[in-house]
């Protein structure tokens, strides 16, 4: 087993919601790739989505996402195709904004 080197893209870890520190939420990528991904530890199940916005709050792409207790890891919907280097990523669970963070790439 490899293990990979992540580099923290942008730090937007802090705990939310109604219940204090039940998720934990950041953006990261492994070092070198262009994916980017969403990590999210919780403690219970949820759906819900990630979007990715412009700056002038256009969206450019969604996923939709199963959210399980413990450590997810979400790809981030790709759109790096806009030549935009600022956009916002969101996560939506029960058609609330959980966590969003803008990403310079």
């Amino acid at each position: 087993m490899t293990l990979k080197t992540l580099e923290t893209v942008t730090i937007g870890s802090k705990a939310i919601s109604a219940n204090p520190g039940s998720k934990e939420i950041y953006i990261t990528r492994e070092k070198g790739a262009s994916e980017y991904y969403m990590v999210v530890n919780t403690t219970k199940s949820e759906k819900g989505s990630i979007a990715v916005y412009s700056t002038q709050g256009q969206l450019l792409g969604t996923r939709h996402v199963t959210l399980v207790p413990g450590y997810n890891r979400l790809q981030v919907p790709a759109v790096n195709n806009t030549g935009l280097r600022i956009q916002i990523i969101t996560l939506f669970t029960n058609n609330k904004m959980v966590f969003s963070q803008k990403l310079l790439h």
